[in-house]
């Protein structure tokens, strides 16, 4: 089974990214909208400008720690060229955090995390391999994210 290095840097790096850049919008827009109607401090508009800035701040913040949380950015260190090859058992097959989809073949998957020879890897789906096949992968190093699995005799 062989996965695609931009469909992964796209949606684990792009779409993150995209995602931060939204909630500095949102920031950016309620700030100088903010600062070019600035009212004065008996002006009723008052608080629901600062209740705005508010909002906008909180959102900025969600979508930044949203942005880390789904993101695995340690994928911009990795080239599809340089990667790793190693042989072994599969020890474990955990979902992985956060649940993100990912289209695969036409359908939509949920990444998984394996652990071959005592090492967490990182999977768009782990297919019909289970716990106790012996596999050689190809990883990207910084990531440890697996670019292709075959099981092995």
């Amino acid at each position: 089974m062989n996965f695609d290095f931009d469909t992964y840097f796209l949606n684990l790096v792009i779409v993150p990214l995209i995602f931060a850049f939204f909630g500095l919008v949102v920031l950016l827009s309620n700030i100088t909208k903010h600062y070019r109607n600035r009212p004065t401090q008996s002006d009723i508009k008052y608080s629901w400008m600062t209740r705005r800035m508010i909002s906008s701040i909180g959102t900025f913040i969600f979508c930044i720690i949203l942005s880390l949380w789904i993101g695995k950015f340690s994928l911009v260190l990795d080239n599809e060229n340089k990667t790793e090859t190693i042989s072994g058992e599969i020890l474990s097959i955990e979902e992985a955090e956060p649940r993100a989809k990912i289209k695969f073949e036409g359908e939509y998957t949920y990444q998984k995390h394996i652990t071959i020879n005592g090492e967490e890897y990182y999977i768009m789906t782990i297919g019909d391999f289970e716990i106790g096949d012996n596999v050689s992968i190809v990883y990207l190093p910084h990531s440890k994210i697996i670019l292709s699995i075959q099981e092995e005799e």
